[in-house]
């Protein structure tokens, strides 16, 4: 009865081990690096939405109508450029001099962006890129929610 149980131990373990290197199969065949499409070959593409406008037509008859015809807008340029996304700045926020804006904390002379943090009050936080400022501030506009600063 002994060897009985031992033999099927042993041979739970042995299919365990088998389901185990199939796994670690799988994992190698997709560990190499794997290469996306280019830069050049994705601003060659052309846009792949087409627009709509409405416009009233008058028929010989006088009769109006409202026909859909194709927008065309002008091309436009793409350049391989780094382009800064527009991203909205969100304070969640301030603790001594550190501020946390998009869940990463910041404090004095960092750079969010292309921004750079200036300034950081009890209830504000002041960035600036050249003469443009941003002022984020914790002060609340819905008077449904109360916080204290």
């Amino acid at each position: 009865m002994k060897y009985l149980l031992l033999y099927l131990f042993i041979s739970i373990i042995n299919l365990e081990a088998n389901e185990l290197s199939w796994v670690d199969e799988q994992v190698a065949a997709i560990k190499p690096k794997r290469i996306g499409v280019s830069k050049s070959d994705i601003l060659s593409l052309k846009d792949p939405f087409i627009i709509y406008k409405t416009v009233e037509k008058i028929d010989k008859n006088g009769r109006k109508s409202t026909v859909l015809i194709k927008k065309d807008l002008p091309e436009l340029e793409l350049s391989s450029k780094n382009i800064e996304p527009k991203v909205k700045l969100i304070l969640q926020a301030i603790m001594n001099q550190s501020v946390l804006i998009n869940g990463k904390w910041y404090k004095l002379n960092d750079k969010i962006g292309r921004y750079k943090v200036i300034d950081i009050k009890s209830s504000l936080v002041i960035l600036v890129y050249k003469k443009e400022r941003i002022v984020l501030s914790t002060d609340n506009q819905n008077t449904n929610l109360k916080f204290k600063n």
